[in-house]
């Protein structure tokens, strides 16, 4: 996920119908909200893990790691 300028130390990349991820600057997902768990199948135990590998059944969002 691509860091915007002047943004804090994270991105948000938001899913269809509401669902936020949070990745920090080392593309570790930070925070799941319930939507995006329940629209991409993840649970707690994605939290800190790298964006490619819990996302990797989705290869759109996968497309936008940069790690």
């Amino acid at each position: 996920l691509t860091e915007a300028s002047g943004a804090p130390p994270w991105v948000v990349a938001l899913t269809t119908g509401g669902g936020v991820i949070a990745a920090d600057a080392d593309c570790r997902l930070v925070e799941i909200n319930p939507l995006a768990r329940q629209l991409l199948g993840l649970d707690e135990s994605a939290i800190g893990q790298r964006c490619s590998v819990a996302l990797a059944a989705w290869p759109e969002l996968r497309a936008l790691c940069h790690d």
